[in-house]
């Protein structure tokens, strides 16, 4: 993602003053108002979702589960490039000590049954529709669950459920240090960014 594409938000928040200087009547205004609030809302929920696919993400390309999901999937000598990731995740893990059993940032979808969905449908994502069907032929086949959750939109909308999470105050199990401090700052974050909309949107409606 650029990283100066976050500064076209800035043109996000002009709407806001046209609406307030727009001649609408007032309960237009008012609901124009809301909708803005509302789509600024989904346009947090994104940031931070897409933040916290990151910080699992560097957890998991380093730890057993990666080993573990590459295996299960048989991926290692579908592709090179697989070999190569396992190797890395070896190395990191070796790094820890011997004997390390380095855990990823387990999605609260996984949770309930202690399985590795969430990763499951991670590296299913990263193929095709024709290499999904090479891979089936090769191991014995996919799910049709497999087919359904392999995809990017099954991993966008579990990190939006994650982000409701965090506004929630729910407890998220972090792994790692790196984790904690990024739960930490998204909680006072999410806490004022939610307080500042309820505050806002009430004004609007009083």
């Amino acid at each position: 993602m650029n990283a100066f594409g976050l500064f076209k938000l800035s043109r996000y928040f002009r709407a806001q003053s046209l609406i307030v200087q727009s001649r609408m009547a007032k309960d237009q205004k008012s609901m124009a108002s809301c909708g803005f609030y509302f789509i600024l809302l989904l346009i947090y929920l994104h940031m931070v979702g897409c933040l916290y696919f990151f910080f699992c993400l560097q957890t998991y390309e380093k730890s057993t589960a990666k080993l573990d999901m590459l295996d299960q999937l048989q991926l290692r000598d579908f592709r090179p490039y697989y070999e190569e990731e396992y190797r890395s995740a070896k190395e990191a893990i070796a790094l820890k000590g011997e004997g390390a059993t380095v855990h990823a940032w387990m999605s609260p979808v996984d949770n309930y049954d202690g399985k590795e969905k969430f990763w499951r449908s991670y590296e299913l994502s990263r193929l095709t529709m024709e290499e999904k069907d090479e891979l089936s032929a090769k191991n014995g086949g996919l799910s049709e669950k497999d087919y359904q959750n392999g995809h990017f939109a099954f991993i966008w909308s579990y990190c939006i459920y994650y982000t409701l999470e965090v506004i929630g105050g729910n407890e998220m199990q972090p792994a790692q240090e790196i984790e904690q401090f990024f739960v930490v700052i998204m909680n006072i974050v999410g806490l004022i960014f939610i307080t500042w909309i309820i505050g806002e949107i009430a004004v609007i409606v009083a």
